[in-house]
């Protein structure tokens, strides 16, 4: 390969290493902002507690489900940045390709411990 056109290569690969790095860390700064909005989700009751998809898979669906609680945090602002981080992903996924499992990921519910008073992924367990 001649050499003006192994710098072009090598130019290409630089920008398409550069951009995937931005989507990364875009990404990633968005999952660290929604992981901070949802962070110690204290509770006295099930009613309090809420589950919330979190990012994208290729094939469709969340990657996995976080908890949040209505005593503590802004529920609006949990659902705007789970959107926005949803979104990022899928729009990652479609620009590189990416594929992942299609098996659905079922929203499991959140409920409060009664031990730990926090919210926590899952239904309440049978009596």
């Amino acid at each position: 390969m001649s050499a003006p056109r192994m710098t072009l290569v090598r130019g290409l690969m630089a920008g398409l290493l550069t951009a995937c790095a931005v989507a990364q860390t875009g990404s990633a700064a968005l999952r660290a902002q929604l992981d901070r909005a949802v962070a110690d989700p204290r509770c006295d009751a099930d009613a309090q507690c809420r589950s919330v998809a979190m990012g994208h898979r290729a094939c469709g669906g969340p990657e996995s489900y976080g908890v949040y609680s209505l005593k503590v945090h802004n529920e609006a602002e949990v659902l705007r940045l789970a959107q926005q981080y949803r979104e990022t992903r899928r729009a990652e996924n479609q620009a590189s390709g990416r594929v992942s499992t299609c098996v659905a990921l079922p929203d499991p519910g959140a409920r409060c411990e009664a031990v730990t008073q926090r919210c926590v992924l899952g239904t309440r367990p049978a009596q």
